[in-house]
């Protein structure tokens, strides 16, 4: 198997580890997208022709040797035949065309059409940017790469006129990739055979050889050498001695035809080539996504490669062997579902062309169909034709109908209509007779969403006086369908969708009834139970199956008429329910957590859930015994136990759970008036973020106890007592936190200013709490019970909440403010947090969180300096940049070590998924500057208006920094930045743009970040 890599993920592997293994296919740009990604770092390089396998063990030794120092990153990097004899995996033998190695193996470098599109787009003319694509191409079985090497040989050859020339012969030559032969040959033969089978004669064979590019014969040598397990570098010698005692003779050769989609050739060649290797192909996508258009180009790449093939479709025969039978839904206007069926038992190799519901109902799938996804071909299409960057069945079927994109309602009533016709004549076969057959199935769908589950169509289709077979491929359908148009009824000459639409809460109730008396009578309550608390609880499934698994699953996800049919399953089932408490498991881990043991951060959270996972796996069964404790016991203990579990599952994300039992558990809170309860009931209501207030406050009124609980709830109803005032800050510090979720500044400002006043308060009371009801009160909102822990907390929140407040000083800062008050006014917010995060950082890796904001952090840090004018300051803040990448990697982070480094004038590498203020640096600082300019014209940058780009920070200097490289008066730009722009990076970067300093203004760029 071949796992893809790009230049991204070797960089995210380089953070991750200290060795790294890259490998490719010669000239696919291994040894320089290494280079460019990091600075520090050993390089080893595994030899790309060897006389003797045990030349690999040198290699071995001198990577040990390099693992002792852990100073660098080490890379390991070579071509995959070379990686597989270094590894061990193959050994080198005779040469042989039996069994040859045809795959590619292991992890490959691969640059695919979307990755190189834009390299060529510009500089070729249109037409030929197909003719440079298929010199680069290489399609292997199981696997297909453009090669960047040939990219820049095949742009060079068309600047000379040259690659009309010379691409027959590569495209000849390629079959060696796509169609390795197998034959009963040995040794030398054995090599020279794959390049003597694609010519009439060895003569002109050598002539079209002789037409090659040094780097094509590299590619062929080494295809050839790891085909048939041979020492690197052995067929070359046999080859070239071969060449020397022939002649040559000009080959026939045929024209390449170049009138493929741009996008689509990549796929169209990989289509073709898994075809000519006699393997099933499926190709899948909604209606209107290119699937014909790609299925034409691929037959047509197919045929060009060999006519000997014959094209047929199923209802046509062919004597014979070589031939494709292509099933296509959209063929002769449209084939039907039904006579589908019977094409797939036709031998031969198939070209399925399917919509996703069709493969699905015929089992259409891999590992005997080779998958190819169509929406993922045609999105390319649309971004690079477009310049749209979202992607949609409506947006596919506006651009291949109308070429532009119209009114989206319009279009989605347009793709409607289409997605009926085809559902009406694909699947009922253009028979208004089928539609009346199946019409209580698709009026419930449309009440209540698709796809419906095959036992629950039975169940309808039999109330409904309609004979079912038992083998029903109609129900299949309607079990994978999820996109169902209404306007089907038009087809519907009989009416008989409105009629049983009207009649959809009468299904819906039989539905309902036949399943309940089932659970009744099979005593299978908790399995019904288990189907409640997968849909209407936590809403997924787990590893448990329960008994109704077929009225309620389709493909292992709840059906959408599941959460109809199962809403009110508690009322309805409470009469049958009983006592659970025997069953309820005692030893599960999450317990701890309430057993007094201080939890003090996410990473321990996190211990705990991945510790409880297992169990919470198979949580299902408890679910039920957890229900029916709530419901019917009055035992405390048994109570506590069923609360202590629905707690636990609340903390895995099951909040609907408490919303669902909070009205049984009020009542049993009311009815035995224990504390503990209250303390279970608020820890519920705080993790599920569910209050009712009435409840909460009759709740209150039970004991003084339970009013300081309730008082977590409660954040705006104010305590006196010391342990009240407690229960305050506690609220406030909650409330906070949700306000900064939920983006609500106002109300998060406010809060935090009462928090930190409280705090104050609390801290000035804290002695006089009883230590034991303290520690309840704690751990009923924290997961620890230390009344130093919990103020420590607060504190630690109350410094996050500030620094959260100093970011957003800094990020919304407008003209109108006096900028110095502004950022030392951030900086200061932020200081006390910072220095948290700095002691942090010194001791583990920092959360997510931690990582977004100590890198704000640092860049008012820099803002402060850069304004302060502080030599010194600024550069030592740059370094800090530069050591955070370090350890922490994203785009946004790598982005700003190279722009700390150009700003310290020091080396840097520049991969290529770097933000956009980076070329902006390079340009500024005269490199690449003609790379910019053509990567600005590409976003045309340079022709729209300065106010369009203004919500894109990075973009809207990018115009300014182009417009003044093409020599452009860009005072007018500036100057509506500065008074426009949100945020200080413009005023900053353009203070020091005017004063020519271009080592702060690149400095700068970092805050564009």
């Amino acid at each position: 198997m071949v796992h893809k890599i790009t230049e991204l993920s070797i960089m995210r592997r380089l953070y991750q580890k200290d060795i790294v293994l890259v490998s490719g296919l010669p000239f696919s740009g291994k040894t320089s997208t290494i280079r460019n990604l990091v600075d520090d770092l050993i390089l080893v390089e595994l030899p790309k022709e060897i006389n003797d396998i045990n030349e690999l063990d040198k290699f071995k030794d001198k990577i040990n040797e390099l693992t002792k120092s852990k100073d660098k990153k080490i890379v390991i990097e070579g071509r995959n035949y070379i990686v597989e004899l270094y590894l061990g995996k193959i050994k080198p033998g005779t040469p042989s065309l039996k069994n040859p190695h045809v795959d590619i193996k292991g992890n490959a470098l691969t640059f695919n059409t979307r990755d190189i599109y834009r390299l060529i787009y510009k500089e070729i003319d249109k037409e030929d940017v197909t003719k440079i694509l298929e010199y680069s191409l290489i399609t292997m079985p199981n696997y297909s790469t453009y090669i960047p090497k040939l990219i820049e040989e095949g742009k060079e050859l068309y600047s000379k006129g040259k690659l009309d020339e010379i691409l027959p012969a590569v495209v000849k030559f390629k079959e060696i990739y796509s169609r390795f032969p197998t034959k009963d040959i040995e040794g030398e033969d054995a090599v020279l055979y794959p390049l003597l089978s694609l010519f009439p004669s060895p003569e002109e064979m050598k002539g079209a050889w002789l037409k090659l590019t040094d780097t094509w014969k590299e590619l062929i040598y080494y295809r050839i050498d790891s085909a048939l397990k041979i020492l690197p570098g052995q067929s070359k010698k046999i080859i070239s001695k071969f060449l020397e005692k022939i002649q040559e003779k000009d080959p026939k050769l045929e024209k390449w035809d170049h009138t493929y989609t741009l996008e689509f050739l990549e796929t169209d060649e990989y289509i073709a080539t898994q075809l000519l290797n006699n393997k099933n192909v499926l190709l899948l996508g909604p209606i209107k996504s290119g699937k014909t258009t790609i299925g034409k180009e691929a037959i047509k790449n197919l045929l060009s490669r060999d006519n000997s093939y014959s094209i047929v479709t199923p209802k046509e025969t062919s004597a014979g062997e070589k031939k494709i039978i292509i099933i296509d839904y959209h063929a002769d206007d449209f084939e039907t579902l039904r006579h589908m069926t019977s094409y797939f038992k036709k031998s031969g190799t198939k070209f399925a062309i399917l919509t996703p519901d069709l493969a699905e109902v015929l089992n259409i799938k891999e590992p005997k169909y080779s998958e190819v996804y169509s929406v993922d071909v045609f999105k390319h299409f649309v971004e690079n034709r477009r310049n749209v960057h979202i992607f949609n069945p409506y947006l596919s079927y506006s651009i291949l109908k109308s070429q532009k994109i119209d009114n989206i309602k319009e279009l989605k009533k347009e793709y409607m209509k289409d997605l009926s016709e085809y559902i009406y004549k694909v699947i009922f076969e253009g028979d208004p007779n089928l539609i009346k057959w199946y019409s209580p199935l698709i009026a419930t769908g449309i009440k209540y969403g698709f796809p419906l589950p095959s036992k629950i169509s039975r169940t309808i289709l039999e109330y409904t006086q309609r004979k079912v077979e038992k083998k029903d491929i109609f129900l299949k359908w309607f079990s994978v369908i999820t996109n169902f148009p209404q306007n089907i009824k038009e087809k519907d000459e009989s009416g008989d969708i409105g009629t049983y639409e009207e009649k959809s809460s009468e299904i819906l109730e039989f539905l309902k009834k036949t399943i309940f008396e089932e659970a009744k009578s099979k005593n299978l309550i908790d399995d019904l139970l288990i189907s409640y608390n997968q849909t209407i609880l936590r809403n997924y499934i787990l590893a448990h199956s329960s008994r109704f698994d077929s009225y309620f699953l389709v493909n292992d996800e709840m059906a959408p008429i599941s959460y109809e049919i199962l809403k009110n399953t508690i009322q309805d089932v409470m009469d049958y329910l009983t006592d659970a408490c025997k069953n309820l498991p005692e030893d599960v881990v999450l317990f701890d957590i309430f057993n007094s043991k201080n939890i003090i951060s996410d990473e321990d959270i996190n211990k705990l859930l991945e510790s409880s996972m297992l169990y919470y796996a198979n949580v299902d069964k408890d679910y039920a015994y957890v229900i029916r404790t709530i419901i019917k016991s009055n035992d405390k203990n048994c109570l506590l136990k069923a609360l202590k579990l629905l707690l636990v599952y609340n903390l895995f994300g099951e909040y609907a759970s408490f919303k669902v039992l909070e009205k049984f558990i009020f009542d049993k809170i009311l009815s035995i008036k224990d504390e503990d309860l209250v303390r279970y009931y608020v820890s519920l209501s705080l993790v599920s973020k569910y209050r009712n207030i009435d409840h909460i406050k009759k709740i209150s009124e039970l004991s003084p106890m339970s009013r300081v609980y309730t008082l977590l709830l409660l954040p705006k109803r104010e305590g006196r007592s010391p342990i009240e005032i407690l229960a305050n800050a506690i609220s406030l510090d909650i409330l906070a936190e949700k306000a900064l979720k939920k983006d609500d500044l106002k109300t998060f400002i406010k809060t935090v200013g009462e928090f930190e006043k409280k705090l104050k308060l609390l801290k000035s009371v804290a002695k006089r709490i009883n230590k034991e009801e303290g520690a309840k009160v704690i751990s009923t909102a924290f997961m620890i019970n230390s009344m130093d822990m919990a103020i420590g907390k607060m504190e630690n929140d109350l410094d996050k909440y500030k620094m959260r407040l100093g970011l957003f000083y800094f990020d919304s800062y407008t003209p109108r403010e006096d900028l110095k008050d502004t950022l030392k006014l951030a900086e200061s917010l932020c200081y006390p947090y910072y220095n948290y995060l700095i002691r942090l950082n010194s001791k583990s890796s920092l959360m997510d969180e931690e990582i977004e904001l100590l890198f704000g952090s640092l860049q008012i840090r820099l803002a402060n300096s850069l304004i302060s004018g502080k030599s010194y300051d600024y550069k030592s803040i740059l370094n800090d940049f530069i050591d955070f990448a370090g350890k922490y990697y994203t785009v946004y982070s790598l982005s700003a070590k190279i722009l700390a480094k150009v700003a310290l004038n020091q080396d840097v590498k520049i991969p290529s998924y770097v933000n956009f203020v980076v070329p902006i640096a390079m340009a500024i600082n005269g490199k690449n500057v003609n790379e910019f300019l053509r990567v600005a014209e590409l976003f045309e940058i340079n022709s729209k208006d300065i106010s369009e780009l203004l919500n894109t920070p990075a973009l809207a200097e990018a115009k300014v920094v182009y417009s003044l490289l093409k020599g452009e008066n860009v005072d007018n730009y500036i100057s509506y930045l500065d008074k426009n722009g949100t945020g200080p990076m413009f005023r900053i970067a353009h203070k020091f743009l005017k004063e020519n300093d271009k080592s702060r203004y690149i400095a700068s760029l970092i805050l564009f970040l």
